[in-house]
């Protein structure tokens, strides 16, 4: 409702934009609602998005090469939670369409917004950034352009940022 009031005002977009995601990604099971609520979570960040960098919305949809000369040379302090939120919520649209080869394509758009992240605060967000650097890099096979290596890596740093993630990771290798 507030968001109907400030249709744009960066905070709410992303604040509304994290927790349709969240809704999306941990409570949902209905593949069609998933679609819808992974929609409205990415319009609302890329929203957010384009009132703050207009160029990188304009660049989004283009070729990887036009969507990374878009992106600022120096990403400043206070567009850590506007990058973040908008490559988590493009991850969560990426992923509930697993099966589109079109959004799959997309990815590495996603993690050069992370790693741009991960270069000013490696431990933004308590090291999630860093963690979704590490799930980006292990999802595909080697053949297919997966880094497992550099997957391997990106899980270690997070670990050693926060090192609550290597004790959970154990606790669900127990199962």
């Amino acid at each position: 409702s507030l968001l109907q009031d400030s249709p744009y005002d960066p905070a709410l977009l992303m604040a509304g934009a994290r927790l349709y995601g969240a809704y999306a990604g941990e409570l949902v099971d209905d593949t069609e609602r998933r679609l819808q609520l992974t929609q409205r979570a990415f319009d609302y960040a890329e929203r957010a998005m384009c009132r703050r960098h207009a160029r990188i919305c304009a660049a989004r949809s283009g070729p990887f090469a036009e969507f990374e000369a878009s992106l600022p040379a120096r990403l400043s302090a206070r567009d850590l939670a506007l990058f973040y939120t908008f490559a988590t919520s493009w991850a969560g649209w990426i992923q509930a369409r697993s099966g589109d080869w079109g959004a799959i394509a997309e990815l590495p758009k996603v993690e050069l917004l992370l790693e741009r992240v991960t270069a000013v605060d490696p431990g933004f967000e308590q090291g999630r950034a860093q963690l979704y650097l590490g799930i980006l890099s292990s999802l595909l096979p080697p053949s297919l352009g997966g880094k497992p290596e550099q997957g391997r890596k990106d899980f270690e740093r997070a670990i050693e940022l926060v090192p609550e993630f290597g004790a959970a990771y154990w606790q669900m290798s127990d199962y």
